[in-house]
């Protein structure tokens, strides 16, 4: 892929809507490069794209990729802000082709490449953020989100990374799920309550609606579901969360399912069925959870 060169004049009668044409032809907005008395044919899809939604106190990895596509590619420097007050980690080994030098200054990632490299060559780039214990809910920008690089002995040029740029913290998350009976029927008048580090954070019953659906607080760890209902035994699901990003779903289904304290011979026949031949969906059984039923129907308290 070759250069295309333009003549050294007085920036005067050089009309703007020549350089405008070469980006529409790059497919490029004009506001996403910087100006230069030469300029590439083609230009890199720089994407970078941050997590929707992080939690206080933990971690995330952020990836950004671009290509080069013009031979004599070099002196690149990469630079990405997250929002003030947090902090990043970068690696040269996190970068490939491995990168030359890399900075973590503050809040901003900055790696550089001196190259020269060859057309098509593939760079990703990868860098930590760490998301601050006392950050309060809310939405957070990632800016100056940006590569810089030269074509052999032209340029600078500068280019925007695309992707999304903002990661929210979010003031609690959202727990959904469903509560069926061995058997496979749908329960309601459950009591669902999640549980973490031992203490109750949320509770709702299930009444009369085939989801469950509750609000716990954004934090990083194990929580404890348990779904109760008279006449059943107690049902106890762990969930670990790491990264939050969307409704979590709890399925009181099939093994995890409630067992009734006194069953009938027909019902103990459908679980039985259903260890044999699975139905579709989460009502399957294993042969423990029918043991336990035929235990209920033997000895019925």
């Amino acid at each position: 892929m070759h250069r295309i060169k333009t003549a050294i004049f007085d920036r005067a009668v050089i009309p703007a809507i020549c350089l405008a044409m070469l980006l529409s032809v790059a497919g490029v907005s004009p506001a996403a490069v910087s100006a230069g008395e030469e300029y590439v044919s083609c230009v890199p899809s720089v994407v970078g794209d941050v997590p929707e939604t992080a939690f206080p106190g933990t971690s995330f990895e952020v990836t950004i990729t671009f290509t080069a596509l013009e031979c004599g590619f070099n002196s690149t420097g990469l630079t990405d802000s997250a929002p003030a007050g947090w902090t990043v980690n970068v690696d040269q080994a996190w970068c490939t082709p491995q990168a030359d030098m890399v900075n973590a200054n503050g809040n901003a990632a900055e790696i550089i490449w001196f190259g020269p490299y060859d057309a098509g060559t593939e760079f990703t780039s990868t860098y930590e953020v760490q998301v601050p214990a006392d950050v309060e809910p809310g939405v957070y920008n990632f800016v100056e989100r940006q590569i810089l690089f030269r074509v052999e002995a032209c340029g600078p040029y500068t280019f925007e990374i695309a992707g999304n740029s903002q990661v929210e913290i979010p003031s609690d998350f959202i727990i959904s799920g469903l509560v069926c009976s061995v058997d496979g029927n749908i329960l309601s008048g459950v009591t669902v309550t999640v549980y973490k580090d031992g203490e109750e954070v949320a509770s709702v019953v299930v009444d009369g609606e085939a989801e469950f659906h509750l609000s716990a607080p954004p934090d990083q760890g194990i929580y404890t579901l348990t779904a109760s209902k008279e006449c059943y035994q107690d049902r106890i699901i762990n969930v670990e969360v790491v990264a939050y990003t969307g409704p979590i779903i709890v399925l009181f289904t099939g093994d995890n399912s409630l067992i009734p304290l006194e069953v009938e011979m027909p019902y103990v026949l459908t679980c039985v069925n259903h260890w044999l031949y699975p139905p579709q969906g989460n009502n399957g059984l294993q042969m423990e959870t029918v043991l336990q039923v035929i235990n209920c129907w033997l000895y019925t308290a």
